[in-house]
């Protein structure tokens, strides 16, 4: 099972009334799942029967995933009411004056008429993204510092230990960017919102676009860093599976020195 699929397998326990617990005592039960055309894809199917979920390292993971999705809510939460607002009222405030003065005008000549109220909605969509990332950065250090003190705790190897925390490092970096998209995929539901007139949403939407040049940089730069983090977690988990069947596959030889010891004591008895 890959690490992606852990919050997935935990869903589909739930909605199939099953604990962990009652799965781990029959793990070849049948769990239903209601496909979508965004399930179709074989690579994305959960496998159920490979049992990944059984170790250490993927009951941990679950946890984990947990702990993410309670930061996400209180960071969107805490993000939503004090920096967002802001940006978005300000941004309504914008976008009705776009319906009022941009029929039948192109997005050169709207950004003319409102050059003063544009420049506004940079300076303080920079302000508070600004602070929307300080924020949202502090509320995650905060909670890596319990997560990485409860992980070293534990009783797991050293490799599992730095595997979970750089499965961790994944989850914080996806809030960040889950933020973010949602910032941007607000903004442009504003637009359709406010404006009704097909040619100035389109409009309102090109200039919009500029206005967000910096967030949908920083935006990509994060993706990127999922990207990559994910490439890293899925090349140790391949090596992990790889040690885990090479040592099944070959057993443990017999230790010499108690082999000798034996020969010594028949050799005696002789």
């Amino acid at each position: 099972m890959k690490y992606s699929q852990f919050d997935e397998f935990e869903k589909l326990l739930e909605s199939n009334n099953l604990s962990i617990d009652q799965w781990k005592k029959n793990p070849n039960i049948t769990l239903l799942k209601e496909e979508s055309e965004e399930d179709s894809s074989a690579e994305d199917k959960l496998d159920t029967k490979k049992g990944n979920i059984l170790t250490k390292r993927g009951r941990q993971r679950m946890a984990l995933n947990k702990y993410a999705k309670k930061l996400q809510e209180q960071i969107n939460k805490d993000i939503a009411d004090k920096f967002l607002k802001p940006i978005f009222d300000l941004k309504v405030h914008v976008y009705k004056k776009m319906a009022e003065l941009g029929r039948g005008k192109q997005p050169k000549e709207i950004i003319s008429a409102l050059q003063g109220d544009l420049k506004n909605i940079q300076k303080t969509q920079a302000k508070q993204l600004s602070l929307i990332e300080k924020s949202a950065q502090t509320s995650i250090n905060q909670m890596t510092e319990k997560i990485e003190a409860t992980i070293e705790k534990k009783d797991l190897k050293d490799n599992t230990k730095a595997n979970l925390k750089t499965y961790w490092n994944l989850l914080t970096t996806q809030i960040m960017m889950n933020l973010l998209q949602k910032l941007a995929k607000k903004d442009d539901e504003l637009i359709g919102q406010t404006i009704k007139d097909q040619e100035i949403i389109k409009a309102a939407r090109d200039i919009n676009k500029a206005l967000n040049k910096g967030l949908a940089q920083k935006t990509g730069e994060i993706e990127g860093q999922v990207k990559q983090r994910k490439e890293q977690i899925k090349a140790e988990d391949e090596k992990a599976s790889e040690g885990e069947e090479k040592s099944v596959k070959e057993p443990k030889e017999k230790s010499p020195k108690k082999s000798e010891e034996k020969s010594g004591e028949e050799s005696k008895k002789e």
